[in-house]
């Protein structure tokens, strides 16, 4: 019979440490899809740093993201209900709206 040579509690450590990394990473890959999806559906309009200066940007007087204190229920249902957004065809799953939302609410953070 083969002996583990981890005490009980050292496995446990190890599984905390596993999930919470496979957590972290799921977290940020999430946000890296919503970077994504932000680059390829939003930036031409609010700009790369959603500050909203783009030629298209200010033509419409799309407001900035900078500093913008919108919640993330807020952001969702501006990308989900507004005509604006219907009218580019902007169709998101629920992964990739919340991932969306996510990197739209960094995007805010930044100064």
């Amino acid at each position: 019979m083969l002996r583990s040579h981890f005490e009980p509690s050292m496995v446990s450590v190890v599984l905390a440490v596993s999930c919470s990394l496979a957590v972290a990473l799921s977290a940020s890959e999430g946000l890296a899809d919503g970077a994504s999806i932000y680059a390829e559906s939003c930036a031409s309009c609010h700009g790369d740093d959603g500050a909203a200066t783009t030629p298209v940007g200010r033509a419409l007087g799309i407001p900035s993201f900078k500093g913008s204190t919108y919640t993330r229920d807020q952001i969702a249902a501006i990308l989900t209900k507004s005509k604006s957004h219907a009218a580019i065809g902007l169709e998101l799953g629920d992964a990739d709206l919340v991932s969306l939302v996510a990197a739209i609410n960094e995007l805010a953070k930044k100064p």
